[in-house]
C-alpha cells in the first residue's frame, strides 16, 4: 500500500516544500489576480474612471493556474511540470468518485432550497438559477465553467497548494489555512458591483470555503490527486450555488449553505480522520505524498 501511495498521488510538481516558497507562491497568485480585480472592483464603484479592468476581468480566473505553471517550472522544471500535466489529465478516479463530486454540489443546494422553504422563504426562489436552464444547455454550462473557474483556480489550490500544506500538517489542517488564503483571494469580488458573490458576507464566505476546503481534500486523497476531479467539482459547486436575486439578497441562502457544508466537514472528519483519508489510504511517514 504504501509502494502504491508513493507511485500514485505523488507531489513531485512541489519539489521545494519550504514555507518561504508556499508564501511566495500565494503571493504569486494574489497578485497575478489581484492586478487586474482590484481596478475593476474600483470601476464598477465609480472610484477609477477606466473600462480596462472590467474588460480583462472575466478572463483573469486563469491567472492562479498560470501562477501555479510558472510556480512549478521555476521550482521543478520539466518533470514537475509533466507531473502536474498527469494530475490535470487524471480522469480515472473511480466511478464512485464522480458520483460525490455529481451529487455533492447538487444535494446542498436541493437542501438550502428545502431548508429555506421551511424557514419562511419560497422553495421555488431557494432553487438553483441553473435549474431554470433548458436541459441541453447543462452539460454545456457545465463544461465552461470546468474550462474556466474549475481548472483556472484549482490547478493552484488544489494542484500546487494542497500537496505542499499536506507535507507539513493533516489533512483538516492544512484545509482550513488554505480555504482562509482562497477566501481572502476572492475579497475584491465581494466588492465588485454585479459580481456573483457581491455584497456576500464576508465572514460566511471564510466559514463557507474553510468547510468546502475540507471536502475537496476528501476528494483529493481519493482520487490520487486529480486536478480535474476538484475542477469539476468546482464547477458545479459554481453551477448549483446560487439561488435567485430574491432569495440571495436575504443573505439566508449563504448561510443555509454555510451550515450545510460545515455539517459535510464535520461528518467526513469524524468518519476519516484528521487526515481525511481513512485508515488505509491515509499517508505514511515515509511517502512522498498524499493518499490515494
Amino acid at each position: 500500500m504504501a509502494k502504491h501511495i508513493r507511485s500514485t498521488a505523488t507531489t513531485t510538481s512541489q519539489p521545494k516544500p519550504g514555507i518561504a516558497s508556499l508564501v511566495f507562491f500565494f503571493g504569486l497568485v494574489f497578485f497575478a489576480t489581484w492586478i487586474v480585480w482590484v481596478p475593476r472592483a474600483l470601476e464598477s464603484r465609480g472610484v477609477l474612471d477606466s473600462h480596462w479592468a472590467q474588460l480583462l476581468g472575466r478572463g483573469w480566473t486563469y491567472m492562479p493556474a498560470l501562477a501555479a505553471v510558472v510556480f512549478v517550472a521555476l521550482t521543478g522544471g520539466r518533470r514537475s511540470l509533466a507531473e502536474l500535466g498527469r494530475r490535470l489529465l487524471l480522469w480515472r478516479i473511480g466511478w464512485r468518485w464522480y458520483v460525490a463530486i455529481v451529487t455533492i454540489p447538487l444535494g446542498i443546494a436541493l437542501s438550502t432550497a428545502a431548508i429555506y422553504a421551511l424557514t419562511g422563504g419560497q422553495f421555488s426562489a431557494g432553487l438553483p438559477l441553473a435549474m431554470d436552464l433548458p436541459l441541453p444547455m447543462i452539460p454545456l454550462i457545465i463544461a465552461i465553467r470546468l474550462l474556466t473557474d474549475g481548472i483556472g483556480e484549482e490547478t493552484a489550490w488544489r494542484g500546487v497548494a494542497l500537496p505542499q500544506l499536506l507535507r507539513r500538517m493533516n489533512g483538516v489542517t492544512a484545509s482550513l489555512i488554505l480555504g482562509i488564503v482562497w477566501a481572502c483571494w476572492h475579497l475584491p469580488l465581494i466588492f465588485t458591483v454585479g459580481a456573483p458573490m457581491a455584497n456576500n458576507s464576508i465572514p460566511l464566505l471564510f466559514v463557507l470555503l474553510a468547510a468546502e476546503s475540507v471536502v475537496y481534500t476528501w476528494l483529493y486523497q481519493h482520487t490520487r490527486g486529480s486536478i480535474l476531479a476538484a475542477a469539476l467539482f468546482h464547477a458545479l459547486i459554481g453551477l448549483w450555488a446560487i439561488a435567485s436575486p430574491a432569495a440571495e439578497a436575504t443573505g439566508h441562502p449563504q448561510l443555509i449553505r454555510t451550515i450545510l457544508w460545515c455539517a459535510l466537514a464535520g461528518v467526513l472528519l469524524l468518519k476519516y480522520g484528521a487526515n481525511l483519508a481513512g485508515r488505509q489510504n491515509a499517508p505514511t511517514e515515509t511517502s512522498d505524498g498524499p493518499a490515494a
